[in-house]
């Protein structure tokens, strides 16, 4: 097949590659990259960073954004970067970042609780600033109040808009990447409360080649149980599932990827 994109299930930067991928139609081989292979990723194809797009062979992209933008250059139908709101676009991708960087004290110690052990520890050690159970769980309300802002200075962003600009565009998907990241976990959905950000939430996760979809994880170690119904009990959120099960949109056994840079 022409176009490769290795990639990892829950990746924020790969749900962005795979909806552009779907967006413009273009068939595509998608390869499953664990963290005990990111060696032997970076022998086929350059990079350490996943997503990674080979097209034919020599060509090779690396980052949601890079690949955007290669796949608009070299595929135009249906565009998403309209020249006159490329600046929007890049700013609406530096506030998905803003989200991504509020969520991630949250998000790696329970993208980590998903991996196979092989995984873990590489998985741990990239992401070791944030992979500490002990200060999530100390600073636990801190981290969720802060994506409680995000989600709402986010719903007041989209105020009147059925997109984040007037139109389809890279924006939408850069967004949905990283709130995709956090929503995917039960009992961290956007809050209803958010209507604007729910219901554009919702659209695109509705929509497109590829859609998200829930399975269940299974049974956690007890320390981890204890520590989602905590968070479930301080944060006055729904009861977590029956046994401490946590259920998730994605994969088992595949972590979140790093954009190049």
């Amino acid at each position: 097949m022409e176009l490769r994109l290795f990639e990892a299930p829950q990746c924020p930067f790969s749900e962005r590659a795979r909806r552009v991928l779907g967006h413009k139609a273009l068939p595509h081989e998608r390869i499953h990259v664990r963290w005990d292979q990111i060696d032997r990723l970076a022998e086929l194809t350059g990079f350490r960073q996943i997503p990674v797009l080979q097209h034919g062979a020599d060509t090779v992209r690396a980052g949601s954004g890079a690949i955007a933008r290669y796949l608009e250059e070299v595929h135009p139908d249906r565009p998403l970067f309209p020249h006159e709101r490329r600046a929007d676009i890049a700013r609406w991708e530096r506030e998905s970042e803003r989200l991504l960087r509020k969520s991630m004290p949250i998000l790696v110690p329970l993208w980590a609780d998903t991996l196979e052990a092989s995984e873990r520890k590489p998985f741990l050690e990239r992401h070791a600033e944030y992979g500490a159970y002990k200060t999530l769980v100390r600073d636990r309300l801190k981290y969720w109040r802060a994506v409680e802002d995000e989600w709402r200075r986010l719903d007041d962003l989209l105020a009147g808009k059925d997109h984040v600009l007037e139109e389809l565009t890279y924006a939408d998907f850069a967004l949905y990447g990283a709130v995709y990241a956090v929503a995917q976990f039960h009992g961290f959905e956007v809050p209803q409360d958010r209507l604007r950000l729910a219901s554009w939430y919702e659209r695109m996760r509705t929509s497109g080649q590829y859609r998200d979809q829930e399975i269940d994880l299974g049974q956690r170690q007890p320390q981890q149980v204890r520590w989602i119904q905590d968070l479930y009990s301080d944060m006055h959120y729904s009861e977590p599932p029956a046994g401490g099960d946590v259920t998730r949109k994605g994969e088992i056994g595949s972590a979140p990827g790093d954009e190049a840079r």
